[in-house]
Formats: C-alpha cells, sequence, structure tokens
C-alpha cells in the first residue's frame, strides 16, 4: 500500500530539489528518509487498528511492527492523537486514489472494483476503527472532522469526472454514490454475522445490478 499524496508527493517534490540545487541535497535526503520513516508507522498503526482495534492500539504496539525505537516514533508522533490522525490522511487518502485508479471499462465493473479494492479490506477496517473511535472521542473527533469533510468534498467532485446519470442530473450521482458507499461500509460490520465469505459479495454483486443502469461512465 502506499499513500500517494502525503508520503509520494513529498518523496518526489524532495527527490527533484535534490537534481536541480544540489546544495539542497543533505536536506533532501533527510526528507526522503523521514517520509519512508512515516509511512512506515502509518503503515504499522493499520496493521494494529485492523488486528487490535483501536482501544488496543498503543504506541507501544505500533513501536512491536517496526524496526524503530518508541523515541523515533515519537519524535513524528508524540501521541497516539497525532499518530492517529496521520493515519487517518493516510487511509483516506489511499481511498481516494484507489477509486480513481483504474480502467475498469464499464460501471459495474468500477463499483465492484471499489469494494474489492478499496472497501473489503484490512485498511478499510482500520479506517472505520478510526471512524467508530472519533463517535465518542470528541478531541479526535474535532481534529479529523475537517479531513473526512475535505474527503467528501474530493470524492463527491471526482465522482461527478468519472460518472454521469442517465438523467442527466449530476446531483444524482452524488446521491447514488453515497448510497453505494453506505451499503458497501455497512457490508464490512455485515461480515461479522455470517460465516460465509463470500455473503457480502454476493450482495455487492445484487446491488451493481440495481444502480449500474442508472450511470455511465464519461469519455
Amino acid at each position: 500500500m502506499q499513500l500517494k499524496h502525503y508520503i509520494g508527493t513529498v518523496l518526489y517534490h524532495t527527490l527533484e530539489a535534490m537534481h536541480t540545487n544540489p546544495a539542497s541535497k543533505e536536506n533532501g535526503l533527510q526528507k526522503a528518509k523521514s517520509a519512508r520513516t512515516r509511512n512506515t508507522i502509518c503503515e504499522a498503526t493499520v496493521a494494529c487498528l485492523a488486528e487490535l482495534g483501536y482501544a488496543e492500539t498503543t504506541l507501544n504496539k505500533v513501536v512491536e511492527r517496526t524496526n524503530l525505537s518508541k523515541g523515533a516514533l515519537q519524535h513524528h508522533f508524540p501521541s497516539k492523537e497525532s499518530l492517529i490522525t496521520a493515519t487517518a490522511d493516510f487511509l483516506l487518502e489511499r481511498a481516494l486514489q484507489s477509486d480513481h485508479k483504474g480502467d475498469a471499462g464499464t460501471v459495474a465493473q468500477r463499483l465492484l472494483d471499489t469494494w474489492v479494492y478499496m472497501v473489503h479490506t484490512k485498511a478499510y477496517q482500520a479506517l472505520l476503527e478510526i471512524l467508530n473511535a472519533a463517535r465518542t472521542d470528541k478531541g479526535l473527533q474535532q481534529v479529523i472532522s475537517p479531513q473526512l469533510h475535505q474527503w467528501n468534498r474530493n470524492i463527491d467532485e471526482q465522482s461527478r469526472q468519472l460518472y454521469k446519470s442517465v438523467n442527466g442530473d449530476d446531483d444524482d450521482v452524488i446521491t447514488l454514490l453515497i448510497m453505494n458507499r453506505s451499503l458497501m461500509r455497512g457490508l464490512v460490520i455485515q461480515d461479522i454475522y455470517t460465516n460465509d465469505p463470500a455473503a457480502s459479495t454476493k450482495v455487492v454483486k445484487r446491488w451493481i445490478e440495481l444502480i449500474s443502469p442508472l450511470l455511465t461512465l464519461r469519455s
């Protein structure tokens, strides 16, 4: 899993600066190393959240999944709140990029790809752990709410660029895709209620049969 914006963009501009300005080479190398370290920490945090849940995800548990000392981790993220905030940003950016990439030739295939590669994943389970915690943790809620609101605006704009509604109403595109995300998000939780690993995917495919005729892909 890669963080295309939060980490990748930092690395890209850092390396570009190193080529165009030799004096910045040492500083550029340090920034690149810092970006890689933050990426490693966020990956470890995602694994903890998915496996242990929010309450049991601690700085010590994250350290155990990296080759870093606790001091090195706290150099980047001095508290659990700062670590979770960065990880939320990490996961939201991943979700945005996952929803945009790919060249699926049909609406149905693109919607199914959203389920397979974005929602029905350990990373999305980790994101849900953060969202559920933010419901009652007012401090966390205050910090990540701006990220969530911005992500929602970005995903809506992306949806308008990717899809058209057969009735010609762009607002209908947004409504349909909110319905789609809400159903898929709920099915991640629904998995707890069944022993059949294919049950949720079966529901998703039936849902896509209903919704896909209402949308077309923009050329």
